[in-house]
């Protein structure tokens, strides 16, 4: 079935408008991404077929990002931010092609749906390789789009951003140029929220330490800050906070 779904992406706009409508379906239905997961543990031979599919995949979307049908830009964006964690080959591959920007572009003039994505797929990227961090700084220097996007309602959209922007933490000089902003606030705020995604809290929490250990002067700023109706919850993940993380962030 995928591969008769990845045959049609040569077509027509119309017919590759269906074909990648159906592949973002299957990417997002769990009991596919359980089969996946399964196949990427499994045996060489199935987990050299499985990379080869997504590796396949993610090259179809990647081209499709060109299109002018923003249903069909929306579509690839959602297939890749699923497939691009499959191997730091193919997120390599996509760096190359200028996913990083691509991605910016969304985050600047995409919609709701579209942003989810385009997040997605930058924490997948920065998650594992640094050249991604630096892109990101590149474009986005004071890291407005994601300051932005951390006071989203959607917190699909708030937990890859600080999963993100801790991420980029580690891009010399990337915690200096926030010192200026409210940053640190936004974040403390975040980590003891009461979120339904611990995702949120945890990645908040993480982005937060990185920060801190990265500028002293943002560290301070920390320990000075004090933020209303947190009580005694936001006092016990102080000094757990600011210390090195102790668990991984995840994608949301």
């Amino acid at each position: 079935l995928c591969e008769a779904l990845l045959s049609y992406l040569d077509f027509s706009d119309k017919k590759a408008d269906t074909a990648i409508g159906l592949l973002t379906d299957l990417t997002l239905e769990e009991r596919f991404q359980v089969w996946f997961r399964d196949n990427l543990l499994g045996v060489l031979p199935a987990l050299t077929g499985v990379l080869t599919w997504a590796m396949e995949m993610s090259q179809k979307c990647m081209s499709l990002l060109n299109s002018q049908d923003g249903g069909i830009l929306t579509r690839a964006a959602g297939v890749l931010s699923r497939t691009l964690s499959s191997s730091i080959t193919i997120v390599e591959e996509a760096l190359r092609a200028g996913v990083v920007k691509k991605m910016i572009k969304f985050l600047r003039v995409g919609g709701q749906t579209a942003s989810r994505y385009a997040i997605k797929t930058l924490a997948v990227c920065t998650n594992s390789y640094h050249p991604a961090r630096e892109e990101v700084m590149r474009l986005d220097k004071k890291f407005n789009i994601f300051i932005t996007l951390l006071d989203s309602e959607d917190e699909i959209l708030v937990g890859n951003a600080a999963l993100c922007l801790g991420n980029c933490m580690e891009v010399p000089s990337a915690a200096s140029s926030l010192l200026k902003t409210d940053i640190v606030q936004v974040l403390l705020k975040l980590a003891g929220g009461d979120s339904q995604k611990t995702a949120v809290q945890l990645n908040a929490g993480i982005a937060l330490g990185k920060l801190c250990t990265a500028e002293p002067r943002l560290a301070l700023l920390f320990r000075i800050s004090r933020v209303p109706g947190q009580g005694e919850y936001l006092k016990s993940r102080k000094q757990r906070l600011v210390g090195p993380p102790t668990q991984l962030a995840a994608t949301v």
